[in-house]
């Protein structure tokens, strides 16, 4: 049974939701041998549903589990779904439809959660992963002619993007992001140290590199145009630079 649509989704996901609170034992393909070889159209599966479900309760007993499947595969073979099908099945047994694999099963339930609790995330952690990758790398050489300072090399997987920054540029991101993300939970920076010892800088890099990661993997904030800058403007003062451009930001919520 093919997931491209919400009725199907609805239709499988309830199978399996019913499968484990009735305790049934349906067995699904395994990821090597499940193959989506036919499709069912919307309108063919509110057939379905509406044979299993005549009461429009919104759940399946469990002759209504087994009937729902055994139609399914009627209507994979592009036969008229009819519960009548079914009867020369009576002493045989009843046809076995297609299913996705399970890891397109787990997708689909992902996707109506999403759909239903819009508020929630809802990501798995590979997806958010799969977002976008930071590196923050110290330069070995402190930079400056007369007041010498740290700076980081900081690469962007999502934005093919490699940047020098220093400590007050990101600075300047995180107050920006403040100011217009009032009502998120922005992460803190690692504080500022004068004379800073190299363990304290060390352990500040991984610390930006974790706060980077937040902001990148995010489904709201990776997508603010300053965190594209941060990530490809090059050259110096970058952070001051970002601060003129993002004066008095007016935060998500305000209406004009």
């Amino acid at each position: 049974l093919c997931l491209n649509g919400s009725l199907e989704s609805r239709l499988v996901l309830h199978f399996l939701l019913r499968c484990s609170g009735l305790g049934l034992g349906l067995t699904l393909p395994t990821e090597r041998t499940a193959r989506v070889t036919h499709r069912v159209c919307p309108t063919v599966l509110s057939q379905i549903w509406g044979v299993c479900d005549p009461s429009g309760a919104g759940s399946l007993t469990r002759d209504g589990l087994y009937k729902s499947l055994a139609l399914a595969a009627v209507a994979q073979e592009g036969r008229a779904v009819e519960e009548r099908a079914l009867k020369s099945f009576r002493d045989s047994e009843l046809p076995t439809p297609t299913i996705a694999t399970v890891a397109e099963l787990r997708d689909t339930c992902l996707k109506l959660h999403r759909v239903k609790e819009p508020t929630e995330l809802g990501l798995v952690y590979d997806e958010l992963r799969s977002m976008d990758d930071v590196s923050v790398t110290l330069v070995p050489e402190k930079q400056g002619v007369v007041f010498k300072h740290v700076e980081y090399i900081v690469e962007s997987k999502a934005m093919k993007s490699s940047v020098r920054r220093r400590y007050k540029d990101f600075e300047s991101l995180y107050e920006i992001l403040l100011s217009k993300y009032p009502y998120r939970l922005i992460p803190r920076i690692p504080p500022k140290k004068v004379a800073a010892s190299s363990t304290f800088i060390e352990q500040r890099r991984r610390a930006l590199k974790r706060f980077l990661l937040l902001i990148v993997r995010h489904p709201v904030l990776a997508k603010d145009e300053v965190v594209r800058l941060f990530l490809t403007t090059t050259g110096h003062e970058v952070g001051g630079r970002l601060k003129d451009k993002f004066k008095n930001p007016a935060d998500e919520f305000f209406f004009n």
